[in-house]
């Protein structure tokens, strides 16, 4: 049908709608028709592929990944695995180090002691902590680096 309205249309036809075998209202609504049952697929295979994101991870709760955020929000950062594309929160109160909160003007979580930021585009690693099918979301938490251990100082010396 779009073929004909087009060919119709390039051929510069006095009634396009006329071509295809339908008058204009008919094409209105079968138009309308067509793009909601698009919608409704694409909404379908959005579920799916969620669906198998989630069936795919259940088997790997405790396992480390790095990942990136993607997203910031009031309750925590959204993050991206690397190379999987999966996606999954860390919940803000299970930020490691300080209290968290979310600065909505620069869309950054920042410690309130430290003064540690999380923003979009940082980089970190996680552990999936939780996969929950019936919601299809998964849940992080931050790994810390491991700090390295210092040099100690000898007795008795004093940087001046």
């Amino acid at each position: 049908m779009v073929h004909r309205l087009l060919k119709a249309a390039l051929a510069q036809a006095p009634n396009p709608a006329a071509m295809a075998g339908a008058s204009e209202a008919e094409l209105r609504t079968l138009s309308d028709e067509c793009s909601q049952t698009e919608r409704r697929a694409a909404d379908a295979e959005r579920e799916l592929v969620e669906w198998k994101k989630v069936r795919f991870m259940a088997d790997r709760v405790g396992e480390e990944f790095d990942g990136l955020i993607i997203s910031t929000a009031k309750y925590g950062l959204f993050v991206e695995l690397a190379e999987l594309f999966i996606e999954g929160l860390v919940p803000i109160d299970t930020l490691p180090g300080d209290e968290y909160a979310y600065a909505e003007n620069v869309r950054k979580v920042i410690g309130k002691r430290t003064r540690r930021e999380f923003s979009i585009g940082g980089r970190v690693r996680v552990t999936l902590d939780r996969v929950d099918a019936n919601e299809r979301k998964l849940q992080f938490s931050i790994i810390e680096p491991e700090r390295s251990v210092g040099r100690k100082r000898k007795p008795g010396k004093r940087r001046g």
